[in-house]
């Protein structure tokens, strides 16, 4: 069963809080994906909400990058 698109906001609401406490990207994409096989979670709004968070995927990745290079220039200056 879908949920209609007036209730979705309701159990998306439930499926980040439940994907907060996993704390990882990855188990956050896995409580959407079992939200989606479930039927709480339209495959439409899934999918918004998995392109979403690989965009934040990528963003972790550049911040991580550029710790990293502040880290190396700091050690060479030293």
């Amino acid at each position: 069963m879908v949920v209609p698109l007036e209730h979705a906001q309701i159990l998306v609401a439930g499926v980040v809080t439940a994907a907060s406490a996993a704390g990882s990207l990855t188990e956050y994409a896995e409580a959407i994906m079992r939200a989606t096989a479930a039927g709480e979670v339209a495959p439409d709004i899934a999918a918004s909400l998995l392109s979403a968070l690989a965009q934040l995927g990528r963003l972790r990745a550049l911040d991580e990058l550029e710790r990293r290079l502040v880290a190396l220039e700091k050690a060479r200056e030293a």
